[in-house]
């Protein structure tokens, strides 16, 4: 039986309906003292309008270059292609002796939607050259968006 034909009485309070990853590799910079999209976006569709989606980033790098600079980070909602809002500040981060280090954030957001709902962090920096996603020292770098539809 297909998820979307389930009745919601069948998943009690907490149940986690889906879980979904996305992968960024590469670097991601900006110099920009505007928030600016990432490009790395993670998109779901809840099967339930009265779902929570809790959203998390974490790994990558947050890094600079070219000496102090003081670096803020927003998660963007859009719900069915309608344009991206700011919906909460992940960071606000002042990195001023530290070349680079792993993060972490979470938000639990209520779309109320059964629309697809994408998800895409905004970041922006006060001076010089900021990295998003970055690993000085490896091809490896990584960050990892999970989407979970949390049914309530």
């Amino acid at each position: 039986m297909a998820l979307t034909q389930l009745r919601a009485g069948a998943f009690p309070a907490g149940t986690v309906i889906q879980t979904l990853s996305f992968e960024q590799d590469g670097d991601i910079t900006t110099t920009s003292t505007s928030l600016v999209a990432t490009n790395f976006i993670g998109s779901i569709t809840p099967q339930f309008s009265s779902s929570k989606i809790l959203f998390t980033l974490q790994g990558g790098q947050l890094s600079y270059s070219g000496g102090t600079n003081f670096q803020n980070g927003s998660l963007y909602r859009q719900i069915n292609s309608g344009g991206y809002s700011s919906i909460f500040v992940l960071y606000r981060r002042n990195v001023a002796s530290v070349y680079y280090e792993p993060y972490s954030h979470s938000y639990l957001d209520s779309p109320n939607t059964t629309n697809q709902v994408d998800y895409q962090v905004y970041f922006k920096v006060n001076a010089n050259t900021g990295y998003f996603a970055m690993d000085p020292d490896s091809d490896d770098s990584a960050v990892i968006m999970l989407l979970q539809e949390i049914r309530q």
